[in-house]
């Protein structure tokens, strides 16, 4: 059989270290060969974005790879070598930027060839060149985003605690600050100060100022997100109701396969951990508020759907039953029985640190806000450990602004469906989706024994989060970007053929994905 050479400029990661959006979709096209793919994403006026390209050598020789610098497309820049020597098997990044300053808002199209300058060397290796053909749309800028007024999130690099915090006093007396915190950020090995402005000055002219100092990697405000609205319901036990496990054929595995030990971190409100389908399943929680770990709603039907026991009275089976749920308090309902609840900047860069230091292996985000960089870069520093984090698109309609996390190309943004497969009428649509999940009128645990009905996006976030842990269970040394390429590849395709902008690839389908996984082909029948 011939030996062909697929070296490929699939994006794996984009990180967005500067303000604004990208959110891509890379597949091969139809009809054009082997060897030539799409990137399709959008980004706001006036940003720039950090992102990469990607050599990968398929042959038995080690090749060099470099990219034709004639057909980069104009709003793009290689950020390095435009050439690399890559190992057989493998595969090496090329940092490119992307540059939407003065441009209108509107689709612009570009080709980048990536070539391999010795492939015809090596017999059979007869691929020698790649086309990436880019259709980057630019949007308007979104509205302001909402932010804690008169504060600002400062992020240094943390050399000691004396050293971080003489640093921290000294911005303070020179720019009219007052510290209220400074938190240790391990995993970046950064420390994160939270400053009072005392002068009245415009925030924004104060970050301005900030950013110039050569030590402050970050200077953003303190930008409030929201958990995905939910619509709530009392009800009583009636497993009949709970249609979620068997709609994504999750109900077919056994209960061999469970997410036994696979940690889980919720990044959310508070769980009650004491729900009796809950007992034993929330190995730590931990509360990132300052106010204290209290029994949330949101929080806790997210941990019911994920890992419920289906033992317990409330007879609500979790989709990964047997997986560990780390659960971190970083959002607050305004009262115990309100349902949306507000997150901080502050508040999901120190749960994001904690959960990457508690080593866990999927991060559920079932909340969203605005674009921006101590967020995305924690995101980033999570992904790149290997950890799988998990989105809800966001229920703000058809026509609503992108939703963050999930709008970032490397966490897996989730959509709702009903029972019926129908798009849930409020969900946030876009080309970031990536999943759909059942969001309807879902089953799960709530504060208090209790059993609630719900909808939204969410949720949906906490099915797909279920599905992850299975497969990591099967297949632990599995990448973030191959489980979710898997669930992609093996989700039931919805709407339009192909990944689409209201259902992203379709359906998740538990079964199919591990029977993939496993070479088990009698598994699903």
């Amino acid at each position: 059989m011939e030996n062909r050479c697929p070296y490929s400029m699939l994006m794996l990661a984009v990180i967005l270290w500067l303000a604004g959006s990208l959110v891509a979709q890379s597949r091969q096209t139809s009809g054009t060969g082997q060897n030539e793919f799409e990137w399709r994403f959008s980004m706001q006026q006036n940003q720039t974005v950090s992102s990469t390209i990607e050599a990968e050598n398929g042959c038995h020789s080690r090749h060099r790879f470099e990219v034709e610098t004639k057909t980069v497309p104009p709003f793009m820049r290689l950020r390095g070598n435009r050439s690399v020597e890559v190992n057989s098997q493998s595969r090496q990044l090329l940092p490119v930027e992307f540059d939407s300053a003065m441009m209108k808002p509107g689709t612009y199209e570009g080709v980048v060839t990536i070539r391999c300058v010795d492939c015809k060397g090596e017999q059979g290796c007869s691929l020698d060149r790649q086309l990436l053909h880019i259709y980057m749309t630019v949007q308007e800028l979104a509205t302001a985003a909402a932010f804690v007024s008169g504060r600002i999130l400062v992020l240094i690099p943390f050399e000691s605690t004396d050293a971080v915090n003489a640093t921290a006093k000294k911005l303070a007396a020179d720019h009219h600050l007052e510290v209220i915190e400074v938190d240790h950020l391990s995993s970046l090995n950064t420390a994160l100060i939270v400053y009072k402005i005392l002068d009245g000055s415009d925030i924004q002219e104060k970050i301005k100022v900030l950013l110039k100092i050569p030590q402050v990697q970050i200077a953003q405000p303190d930008y409030v997100y929201q958990t995905s609205r939910l619509h709530k319901q009392e009800i009583n036990a009636d497993a009949q109701l709970q249609y979620g496990p068997h709609l994504i054929r999750a109900d077919r595995l056994g209960s061999s396969m469970a997410g036994k030990g696979v940690r889980i971190a919720i990044v959310d409100t508070g769980v009650d951990f004491n729900h009796p389908a809950l007992s034993r399943k929330i190995a730590e929680h931990v509360d990132v508020t300052g106010t204290g770990f209290r029994p949330d709603i949101h929080g806790t039907l997210l941990a019911g759907i994920i890992a419920s026991d289906p033992k317990s009275a409330a007879g609500i089976a979790g989709i990964a039953q047997q997986s560990e749920i780390v659960a971190i308090e970083a959002c607050r309902p305004s009262d115990a029985q309100a349902v949306q609840a507000e997150c901080w900047s502050l508040t999901l860069a120190k749960g994001l640190d904690l959960a990457i230091q508690k080593k866990v292996r999927i991060i559920n985000m079932s909340l969203g806000g605005p674009s921006e960089k101590l967020v995305t870069r924690l995101v980033d520093e999570a992904v790149n450990r290997g950890i799988v984090v998990v989105a809800a698109a966001g229920n703000s309609g058809p026509r609503g602004q992108p939703s963050y996390p999930a709008a970032l190309p490397n966490v897996i943004a989730v959509t709702a469906v009903d029972a019926n497969e129908k798009l849930y009428p409020q969900a946030t649509q876009g080309d970031f989706i990536d999943l759909a999940a059942p969001g309807v009128e879902i089953v799960s645990t709530g504060p208090g024994a209790r059993l609630l009905i719900s909808s939204g996006t969410s949720l949906a976030t906490a099915f797909v989060t279920g599905v992850a842990a299975l497969i990591v269970e099967q297949q632990p040394q599995l990448s973030p970007q191959a489980i979710q390429a898997l669930m992609e590849r093996t989700a039931k395709d919805l709407g339009p053929p192909g990944k689409d902008t209201q259902f992203g690839s379709g359906l998740i389908d538990a079964c199919k994905a591990i029977a993939q996984l496993t070479s088990d082909q009698r598994l699903c029948r």
